[in-house]
C-alpha cells in the first residue's frame, strides 16, 4: 500500500480520472495538490485537491480500513478507491494529525479531536480542547490523553477524553 502527496503528476498518473475535492473551479483548472495512492497493482486512485482559501496547511495521507484518509487544510476526506468519496468532514480549523486506534481513526484539528468509524462515519467530535493545536500523547483503554495549546506559543495544557464518546474527563 502506498499513498503520497504530490505537487505535479507524472505520465503514469495523469490519465487516471480523479476524485476532485475542495473548492473546484467551474473550468476545473489545475489542482493545488494531488494525492496518488495504490494498493498492489490492482487498485489505484488519484485525488485532485483544491484549496478553500486556508492559509495554514498541514497534510497527511494514509490507508485506513480500506479507505484513503486525507487530512489537508481544514478537512478530513475519506475516499474509497472503488466508490469515490465516502465523506468529507470540515474540521472548522486546520488539520493537525491522525492516529489509528483499534478500529477507529482519531483526527486532531487545531481545536478539537474527532473519531471516525471504519466505514467513514463520524462517531463523535470533542468540545474545544485547544485554541491552536492538539497533540495526542497516548491511548490507554477508554482514555485518550494529549495536550492542547491554549496560549500560543507554548501554552500547552494536558487533556483527557473518553475514546468511546469524546467526553472530556
Amino acid at each position: 500500500m502506498h499513498a503520497e502527496f504530490r505537487h505535479t503528476l507524472d505520465s503514469e498518473w495523469a490519465p487516471l480520472d480523479p476524485v476532485r475535492l475542495g473548492r473546484v473551479p467551474p473550468g476545473l483548472g489545475t489542482a493545488d495538490r494531488f494525492v496518488i495512492a495504490s494498493k498492489g497493482t490492482s487498485s489505484r486512485v488519484r485525488v485532485d485537491l483544491y484549496a478553500d482559501n486556508e492559509v495554514f496547511f498541514h497534510e497527511e495521507v494514509r490507508w485506513w480500513s480500506n479507505l484513503l484518509a486525507i487530512g489537508w487544510g481544514h478537512w478530513l476526506h475519506l475516499v474509497s478507491p472503488s466508490l469515490g468519496v465516502v465523506s468529507s468532514t470540515d474540521l472548522a480549523s486546520y488539520f493537525g494529525s491522525m492516529r489509528e486506534v483499534g478500529d477507529v481513526l482519531l483526527v486532531a484539528s487545531a481545536q478539537k479531536l474527532f473519531c471516525f468509524g471504519g466505514d467513514g462515519d463520524l462517531r463523535w467530535r470533542s468540545p474545544e480542547i485547544a485554541l491552536d493545536g492538539v497533540i495526542l500523547d497516548a491511548v490507554n483503554g477508554d482514555v485518550v490523553r494529549g495536550q492542547g495549546e491554549w496560549d500560543p506559543p507554548g501554552g500547552w495544557r494536558p487533556f483527557a477524553v473518553r475514546l468511546s464518546s469524546g467526553e472530556v474527563l
